[in-house]
């Protein structure tokens, strides 16, 4: 079996293909209307992230907008991919249905060869969930002991926030690690958030003065779940009733910033009669939902821009020097081993996540190695500066539409 986020993630990729081919098709009809007015592409192509950017995953559980986990991340493929494959039809209407199946075939193809690879290179990886997720827990659980003790030494509130803040990016993660767990591991996600449940308990319990029986009912109910994650008990019927918040007001003002924002691109594109604004837009849209995700999109901007900028450099040396000089598939990928592996671990430090993010996420996408010849320089340039103008756009707009949102 693969690894579980590519293979959830594979789930609402393959429902969220026929959406975006419906949304693509939407605008390609709109487009063969009036193929000479970009704007009756723009509209739909509008709607689509309009439809997708409110339904994203947040980190923090309690910055969720409409929907979480791999829900929000099959719309969210969903909405910017429908406008990508639309802006890619503009200058071939007739061709949009055969770009949808490719876009959505590469994306399949592409989850099924991780999953390959995680199956040859991470063989324990089910073992070590199954005890990362628990040891995760105890430590957590020490930390609240040690917080919540009648002992002098108090928390600060700075330790105190980052305490909480594992608490909830545990909880946001456990869907992820039962699903790495593998099967016959009964109600572990029900403990698993029953645990977490009695620490906040015993957090909240501590900072409003009740008895310390009360902190120490809740520690030990914490490790009972713990224990029972561990070995789970016979014929368990244990059930924890829980809700993801619905954000219907944060989500809508996702939707009107990114519709707002593609029309403004849209009118760039007018304006300027850039031969590049397709791929102008396309990468708008693309950027509106991948900033979209983050805790902060206004501060998150800085930081994305940043690694686009990095990406954009990296990208111009293998464009110009590395790839005319090899000759191999296997000596392509070898080069580009280097920036991609210290691209990966940027992405391990909290302090460089934004960067990376936009690094490892447009790195290959600006390169596009072909298997048919080389690649044009100018082409290249064309859209390098594409993407970093849109990178800047969709700042801007972070920063002046819905801010105080």
């Amino acid at each position: 079996m693969g690894s579980p986020d590519s293979l959830g993630r594979g789930d609402c990729i393959t429902r969220g293909i026929a959406v975006k081919s419906t949304l693509a098709a939407d605008g390609h009809r709109s487009w063969l209307r009036c193929r000479c007015r970009p704007d009756c592409f723009v509209s739909p192509a509008g709607r689509a992230v309009f439809c997708g950017a409110g339904f994203m995953d947040r980190p923090v559980l309690w910055r969720s907008t409409f929907f979480d986990g791999y829900r929000g991340y099959g719309l969210l493929v969903a909405s910017f991919t429908s406008a990508i494959v639309a802006a890619g039809a503009i200058e071939q209407p007739d061709s949009v249905f055969d770009i949808a199946i490719a876009r959505g075939s590469y994306i399949v193809l592409g989850i099924l060869c991780e999953s390959a690879l995680a199956v040859l290179f991470l063989p324990g990886a089910r073992t070590a969930a199954r005890v990362r997720l628990p040891a995760r827990l105890r430590a957590l659980v020490d930390r609240v002991a040690a917080g919540v003790s009648p002992s002098p030494a108090a928390f600060d509130v700075e330790t105190e926030s980052h305490l909480l803040s594992d608490l909830v990016a545990t909880n946001a993660r456990v869907e992820f690690d039962v699903l790495e767990m593998g099967g016959g591991q009964g109600h572990a996600a029900d403990h698993a958030r029953a645990a977490l449940a009695n620490l906040l308990a015993a957090m909240a319990h501590a900072r409003g003065g009740a008895a310390q029986t009360i902190c120490t009912r809740d520690l030990t109910a914490a490790r009972q779940h713990i224990s029972a994650i561990l070995a789970p008990p016979r014929r368990d019927r244990f059930r924890f009733a829980s809700r993801s918040p619905r954000h219907a007001v944060e989500a809508l003002h996702n939707g009107i910033r990114a519709t707002f924002g593609i029309l403004a691109a849209w009118l760039v594109w007018i304006v300027t009669a850039w031969p590049a604004g397709p791929t102008f837009v396309s990468f708008v849209a693309l950027v509106y939902g991948l900033l979209a995700t983050r805790e902060v999109p206004a501060l998150a901007s800085a930081g994305f821009y940043h690694g686009a900028a990095l990406c954009a450099g990296v990208a111009g040396v293998c464009v110009f020097l590395i790839i005319p000089s090899v000759t191999a598939p296997e000596c392509l990928a070898l080069l580009l081993l280097v920036p991609m592996v210290i691209g990966g671990l940027a992405a391990r430090s909290p302090r460089l996540v934004n960067q990376a993010f936009a690094f490892n996420m447009f790195l290959p996408v600006l390169i596009g190695p072909s298997n048919t010849g080389r690649l044009d320089e100018a082409a290249f340039l064309n859209t390098a500066l594409a993407f970093l103008a849109a990178v800047l756009f969709v700042r801007f707009t972070f920063v002046t539409i819905l801010l105080s949102c």
